[in-house]
């Protein structure tokens, strides 16, 4: 099994070489190792929650329940650090090897290690938003409002109303926007790595096809397997932690 993950990992590094433009897709599998709990692993939240309570409907509905649910994940993101496999993703953008990341998490760790091109698709968790005005707010601002004033819903200082997170929930709507600064970094990219991710989330989860049929190279790197690995050029099961660290090492060489 080690011979073939080698094996594979050479593979990867020469597509690397020969790539004008890589483009890598990342999702919840590259922050578990820094404490970030996933979603739809063995362990994931959703065993633990029910899905539907992050639907843009449940917010609207039964927003307390909603910043009840948010605040269970407050210590884990405080507390998260960069992982290896972010630290090697920002340092083969340094070494020109990878030209942008679009992030399926709202972590902040792939800027926190250094990396400069991120598309963050689904937003952040470290920023509100009025659900009225638009007005942003800082994270220290949700906290200074809920934890003293035992709150579980933090108000605009401008209209009262509602804040949420500034990230798309369930069945809301990415930005125009965000959604074509991934396209314009995608219809130009001759490799795509997607590390981390069981591509079950649109829009993302259509991006391995897409570049595909514009005659990009796929390559996977996830511990199990997606709807995407028979028409994937490379796919490596394993830790996002420990593949990224041999690819990078082996680039160095």
């Amino acid at each position: 099994m080690i011979h073939e993950l080698d094996g594979k990992v050479k593979e990867l590094v020469e597509l690397l070489r020969q790539s004008g433009k890589c483009v890598v897709l990342t999702g919840a599998g590259v922050s578990v190792e820094s404490g970030i709990p996933d979603f739809r692993g063995p362990e994931g939240t959703w065993k633990t929650y029910d899905p539907a309570i992050s639907t843009a409907s449940s917010f609207v509905l039964k927003p307390h329940q909603f910043w009840f649910f948010a605040m269970q994940f407050v210590g884990p993101l405080m507390r998260a650090e960069p992982n290896p496999a972010h630290q090697a993703l920002a340092e083969l953008e340094k070494m020109g090897h990878v030209t942008c990341v679009i992030t399926q998490n709202i972590d902040g760790l792939h800027q926190k290690a250094g990396s400069k091109n991120v598309i963050e698709l689904h937003g952040t968790a470290w920023r509100s938003v009025c659900v009225n005005c638009g007005k942003k707010y800082s994270f220290q601002y949700v906290m200074d409002q809920m934890v003293p004033m035992c709150s579980l819903v933090p108000r605009c200082m401008e209209c009262g109303y509602i804040l949420k997170p500034d990230a798309t929930l369930f069945f809301e709507e990415i930005p125009q926007q965000l959604y074509q600064q991934c396209l314009d970094e995608l219809n130009h990219c001759d490799l795509l790595i997607v590390v981390g991710s069981t591509l079950l989330v649109e829009p993302s989860g259509s991006f391995p096809e897409m570049v595909k049929k514009l005659g990009g190279k796929i390559v996977i790197i996830n511990l199990e397997k997606t709807w995407f690995d028979e028409n994937s050029d490379i796919v490596i099961n394993g830790k996002a932690t420990e593949v990224l660290t041999q690819i990078l090492q082996e680039m160095k060489k």
